[in-house]
């Protein structure tokens, strides 16, 4: 079997403030750390003598009945958890007279793991660590150092940068660098103005 490391987790701000307003946090899996069915295809044929090329035959047969029995609204109960589709209402009401089948539509499928697969996962875990130092994108909402990162950048470019150039610098993600410089753009008086320029955005200092 493969070496455990543990789980490398993320920092995150949720909206939720404290009582001084300040965001509240939470902890997620790092983002983009997954496995394909190619990977877990070689996992069984490693380490557990699967045939190659079984996993899948195996989950394709498996997505054909589930299909089947989804579609009737039954929910399909496996050696690891049970899947059930889950309907919503087009519109909110309170007559339940009024709902008809017009009303109802198919939204999606939810998951939910049986007790002995959630203690087998608990049971292998061997600890977590930080999957980086940078809280999410929480340095976004430090306005005087996003402020003074955007004033060092223009000063060294002429007035003017890229959201890319920003994002190298204050650490967050593009859409939260192109985010924090659209809004610096918006407010009443901007402190920097957008322009195109070919394919690029180029924010210049007002």
């Amino acid at each position: 079997m493969p070496r455990s490391h543990g789980i490398p987790y993320e920092i995150h701000p949720s909206p939720k403030k404290d009582a001084e307003g300040r965001s509240l946090l939470y902890v997620r899996p790092r983002k983009r750390n997954k496995i394909s069915t190619e990977g877990i295809e070689q996992f069984c044929h490693n380490h557990l003598a699967l045939p190659l090329g079984e996993f899948k035959r195996v989950f394709i047969s498996f997505q054909e009945a589930a299909k089947w029995y989804l579609s009737e609204g039954m929910t399909v109960e496996t050696p690891i958890g049970t899947f059930a589709p889950v309907l919503r209402l087009r519109r909110e009401e309170t007559d339940p007279k009024k709902i008809t089948a017009n009303d109802i539509y198919f939204d999606t499928i939810t998951f939910t793991p049986n007790k002995d697969f959630l203690l087998e996962v608990g049971n292998r875990i061997r600890g977590f660590h930080k999957a980086t130092d940078l809280c999410g994108n929480s340095q976004m909402y430090d306005k005087e150092l996003m402020l003074s990162i955007l004033n060092r950048i223009l000063d060294n470019c002429n007035g003017m940068t890229t959201a890319r150039q920003f994002q190298a610098l204050s650490g967050l993600s593009y859409f939260s660098a192109r985010k924090y410089l659209d809004a610096l753009c918006g407010e009443k008086n901007p402190i920097i103005r957008r322009k195109r320029l070919n394919k690029t955005y180029i924010y210049c200092r007002e």
